[in-house]
């Protein structure tokens, strides 16, 4: 499985959080091996984030778990009702798992 930022952002900074919490996704859901490089022939601000998943029970309950966390996030939140935009559900949901 692999996650690249399509657009440009901003700062590094930003792009560099939202790959590390990418990669942290990742590794709650069994992925394997995760990287974190610069996407090739692209702003420095964008980062490609990959690795392996297996299938198996314990990631298939990892990644059922994480689901079911996502669901109750935006249950009583459609697609499109935040006024802010898809940013703000994005930073909502990376600050929930970030490691404190």
């Amino acid at each position: 499985m692999s996650f690249a930022f399509s657009r440009p952002v901003a700062l590094l900074v930003g792009a560099s959080q939202q790959a590390a919490d990418r990669a942290e996704i990742m590794h709650r859901i069994g992925v394997e091996n995760v990287q974190v490089a610069p996407r090739a022939a692209a702003n420095p601000a964008q980062f490609v984030v990959t690795g392996v998943w297996l299938y198996s029970e314990r990631n298939l309950a990892a990644l059922n778990e994480v689901l079911d966390e996502l669901r109750a996030l935006y249950r009583h939140r459609p697609i499109g009702s935040d006024p802010k935009g898809i940013a703000a559900a994005l930073e909502r949901l990376a600050s929930r798992w970030r490691r404190p």
